[in-house]
């Protein structure tokens, strides 16, 4: 039987890169060559809403850039008991750590028609040799503890396994690393040198580390510069405190400008369908996360067709987005500490871009084409398993 079908092995609570990368390889091979495991009913459009939040812990990130954990229960009494972890039911099992999953509406459509196949099944399949790639689709205890049982059970037998962390964070999973071995790492928030979190110590094994942000999710038509309405957009969820800053560094920039047509808003205060709407009607997009990692916004403004202004600061997989060219760039935060960004950047980039519209166009149309062609949920699990070729992992049978 060959070896043709991925398994995504998921976690319990909401997580827009596994979802991302899920679909992805859903739209690459088809529904019927992906199981995901344990089982995620969010993502099929079965369960509108899990219980926000459960007892258990949370990961921290320290002012010193260390990961730690603050827990309410232990984890191995999380892991010892595989109805914490399987596939998962919040009324079954009512004590177990789980935050929020929510179906990605934003997305479209968040049914991915991958067919649930029970517990005992996803064992049989493996031992059948039906999976040519194992994923471990983010970084939490939900589906680290699946893969716990996994390589007890199969040990040498396992498929080749990668390892996908869709984390904020820019540190790296080196526990992850040691406890499960996996030939390649993707990292979503991979910071470019210079910040120091970038490039952190402590790295112990010989691992090829490659960037993977955020992907676009969405097909939308190219509206003519000509006939976008909206010349500054600027509206974000409350999330970061800084963003209030952020717009109102826009909005100083924009009374320049008397005749200028701006958005600027912080709070989520758009439904998400209107949202797109007026992305696909913006010029220009401003985008903010501080540290300079990785948001949706980014990916969703390329995918309209915007130019973005963003302190995006992540090394982006070929087709390299370049700043400048594709996008343009100002400061992120140099600090540790994550209180160290200044906004000079961004009002002095608005300002020039406000009397230069065929440069914003320019960008615009390069960043559109390609996103297109090289950065969509697709591409993302094509990379995923050339990169795992390239370092030596045996996946023939794994072809469109």
């Amino acid at each position: 039987m060959p070896s043709d079908k991925v398994l995504m092995l998921e976690c319990g609570g909401e997580d827009y890169g596994a979802y991302f990368l899920t679909r992805g390889f859903v739209k690459w091979l088809g529904p019927d060559r992906v199981r995901m495991w344990p089982y995620k009913w969010t993502h099929e459009g079965q369960q509108h809403r899990y219980t926000e939040w459960r007892r258990g812990s949370e990961v921290l990130v320290a002012q010193d850039g260390q990961l730690n954990y603050g827990p309410y229960t232990s984890g191995a009494e999380l892991w010892q008991d595989p109805a914490y972890y399987r596939a998962w039911d919040p009324d079954r099992v009512p004590q177990a750590n789980v935050t929020m999953d929510l179906p990605c509406a934003f997305i479209g459509s968040s049914c991915l028609g991958v067919p649930y196949e029970p517990d005992g099944r996803i064992f049989e399949m493996l031992d059948r040799g039906e999976f040519g790639l194992v994923v471990l689709n983010g970084a939490r205890w939900h589906n680290a503890a699946a893969l716990t049982e996994l390589q007890a059970t199969f040990g040498s037998w396992m498929p080749p396994l990668v390892f996908c962390d869709h984390e904020d964070y820019p540190q790296l999973r080196w526990d992850f690393v040691e406890a499960f071995r996996p030939c390649v790492y993707f990292k979503r928030t991979a910071l470019c040198g210079g910040h120091p979190l970038a490039n952190p110590a402590g790295q112990q094994w010989d691992l090829h580390i490659e960037p993977f942000p955020f992907s676009s999710a969405w097909d939308i038509p190219w509206t003519p510069w000509k006939d976008r309405d909206i010349d500054l957009f600027c509206v974000f969820g409350a999330k970061h405190p800084l963003r209030q800053f952020v717009k109102e560094t826009v909005e100083r920039v924009a009374a320049r400008y008397p005749e200028l047509r701006i958005v600027a808003q912080v709070g989520h205060p758009m439904e998400h369908s209107a949202y797109m709407r007026a992305l696909a009607r913006s010029r220009i997009v401003v985008d903010h996360q501080s540290l300079g990692t990785d948001t949706v916004r980014f990916w969703e403004a390329a995918a309209a067709g915007c130019a973005i202004v963003s302190d995006l600061h992540l090394r982006i997989p070929s087709p390299v987005l370049v700043p400048g060219c594709h996008y343009y760039q100002y400061a992120n935060d140099p600090s540790v500490a994550a209180n160290g960004q200044k906004l000079d950047d961004l009002e002095r980039i608005l300002a020039e871009l406000l009397c230069d519209p065929a440069s914003c166009a320019r960008a615009a149309q390069a960043c559109y084409a390609a996103v297109r062609a090289g950065h969509t949920n697709e591409s993302r699990a094509r990379r995923i398993v050339s990169v795992a070729r390239g370092q030596g992992a045996r996946l023939a049978a794994l072809q469109s």
